[in-house]
């Protein structure tokens, strides 16, 4: 549907409500600025510096849909576009088991605070170091040789 735009939160993509210029439904173009409308304004944001050529910038701020409404300001046409935000695919760091950017002494001794079912979170891809189905004590046996400098190499 070239009237749905699907963009990925935190990123940003271009959009075309070019239809808005045609009012008279015959290729005669309207003049004047356009207004802009979002229905739900916590899913997006848009540069208001392009706003007035049809084609705005469309920020993703948070994962849902909504609409985007353009008005000419002479002739009264209008198109409504849609718009997806989709949530960011986190990327991790094997053996962040706490997601704090570094793999250390801390993620060895909270994934075995988890383990020892202390109700610690933590990050279940960055801590399957051994890359097999689950999170298990070869996996902090794993990070440990890892930190210990045994020359072992985290999945």
């Amino acid at each position: 549907d070239q009237n749905t735009y699907t963009v990925i939160e935190g990123e940003n993509v271009q959009v075309s409500v070019l239809a808005v210029q045609d009012a008279d439904g015959l290729g005669g173009y309207t003049t004047g600025p356009l207004t802009w409308s979002v229905k739900d304004q916590a899913v997006i944001s848009f540069d208001e510096a392009w706003s007035q050529t049809g084609m705005p910038t469309v920020f993703g701020l948070k994962p849902g849909k909504t609409t985007l409404t353009a008005k000419a300001a002479y002739g009264g046409a209008s198109a409504t576009c849609t718009i997806v935000v989709e949530k960011a695919q986190l990327q991790y760091v094997s053996g962040d088991t706490n997601t704090d950017g570094a793999v250390d002494m801390r993620d060895a001794l909270t994934l075995l605070k988890h383990l020892a079912g202390w109700g610690v979170k933590i990050d279940m891809e960055a801590a399957n170091v051994n890359g097999d189905s689950g999170v298990d004590m070869r996996d902090a046996l794993t990070l440990l040789k890892y930190l210990a400098g045994w020359g072992v190499t985290l999945k």
